[in-house]
C-alpha cells in the first residue's frame, strides 16, 4: 500500500513538472495530461510491456517506474493476450503475490485493471 502511495504521488509530481507546451499542440498534450491525472488518481500506474526471448526469462514484463526505485519489472501471471505487444503503453494496477518469482528481473503480480495508455 505504501509503495502504491508512493507512485501515485510521485507519478503526480513527475506529470506537474513536465515542461511547459506550446499552445499550437495544447488540446492534444493537455488531453494527454488530462488522462495521466485521472489514471494516477484512480490508482493506475503507467508502464510499458516488454517482450523477452532469452532463456529462463519472463516472456511478458511490465516496465513500471518510481522515483525512488528508478526503472522496475513486475511479472503479470494474468496477462490478457490483448495486451502481449511489445512496448505497447498501458496503465495497469496490480497486486503483489506470494509466491516464487518466475524470472530475476520481476516481480509476481496479479493484474487487477490494465487499458491501453496513449502517448
Amino acid at each position: 500500500m505504501i509503495i502504491k502511495t508512493t507512485l501515485a504521488l510521485f507519478s503526480v509530481f513527475i506529470i506537474s513538472c513536465g515542461p511547459m507546451q506550446n499552445q499550437s499542440a495544447g488540446d492534444e498534450n493537455n488531453s494527454s495530461e488530462m488522462e495521466a491525472k485521472k489514471m494516477i488518481a484512480e490508482g493506475y500506474l503507467a508502464g510499458k510491456i516488454i517482450y523477452s526471448n532469452i532463456k529462463d526469462d519472463c516472456e511478458y514484463t511490465i516496465q513500471l517506474e518510481s522515483g525512488e526505485r528508478g526503472i522496475y519489472y513486475v511479472d503479470p501471471v494474468n496477462l490478457k493476450e490483448k495486451f502481449k505487444q511489445e512496448n505497447q503503453p498501458v496503465w495497469v494496477k496490480y497486486n503483489g503475490l506470494r509466491q516464487m518469482n518466475r524470472c530475476n528481473k520481476a516481480i509476481p503480480v496479479e493484474v487487477t485493471s490494465i487499458v491501453n495508455r496513449t502517448e
